[in-house]
């Protein structure tokens, strides 16, 4: 059983909070009211997710957020604030999730969210692209929502990766690349592994195309 931190200053959400994480019974919780507890708390033990209340007493302007990234923990943000402009410079900062309190299913939308945070960490993901700097940026997007992220830059070095490593359940494929296109790439891989095998995601850059599934 994995433990989730809760750092969160209202008692009332504190409570609902760890009262349904206990009733799945598939985590345990450790609550801190406060910025300096939380920091207290992660340096006694590591977690598998922090939820997180952005303003704290101790913490008026997203500091705990930051703390939590930096320290690696898998962040989600519980806040209050329905704020555009908040919502986008916490999403900057490599947050896991962002929930808003005054949703009906908040809590559900949490718990939710740590459960993914759990699957994904077990879920192997190739990204191919020919630019390493696309490449890389889809990746460390994918890194933040805790995926196993595997790289290639070419379709030869795709079909390698996938031999090396047959666990990997996803790949993301730009259409552009030279020698083997995205096109081709996906039907090589699609003769060889089924959809409930492997699932494949054409991208592209290019104006009027969208991103489909193969």
């Amino acid at each position: 059983m994995g433990t989730v931190l809760l750092v969160e200053d209202s008692r009332l959400f504190a409570t609902a909070v760890r009262r349904r994480f206990v009733a799945r019974g598939d985590h345990a919780m450790t609550v801190a009211a406060s910025f300096a507890e939380a920091r207290a708390r992660v340096d006694e033990q590591t977690f598998d997710a922090a939820i997180v209340d952005v303003h704290l007493p101790d913490s008026p302007d997203g500091e705990v957020v930051d703390f939590m990234v930096e320290r690696d923990v898998p962040t989600i943000v519980f806040t209050g604030a329905f704020d555009p402009a908040l919502r986008e410079r916490i999403l900057a900062k490599n947050v896991f999730d962002y929930v808003l309190k005054d949703t009906p299913d908040a809590i559900d939308a949490v718990t939710r969210s740590v459960q993914r945070v759990c699957r994904n960490r077990e879920t192997q993901v190739l990204v191919v692209d020919d630019s390493p700097t696309a490449r890389h940026h889809l990746a460390a997007f994918l890194r933040t929502l805790r995926l196993q992220v595997f790289e290639a830059d070419s379709g030869a070095a795709a079909i390698r990766c996938l031999s090396d490593h047959p666990e990997i359940r996803l790949v993301l494929s730009d259409y552009n690349m030279p020698s083997m296109d995205g096109t081709e790439l996906a039907s090589w891989l699609r003769r060889e592994h089924r959809h409930d095998r492997l699932a494949i995601i054409g991208i592209s850059d290019t104006a009027g195309t969208d991103s489909h599934s193969l």
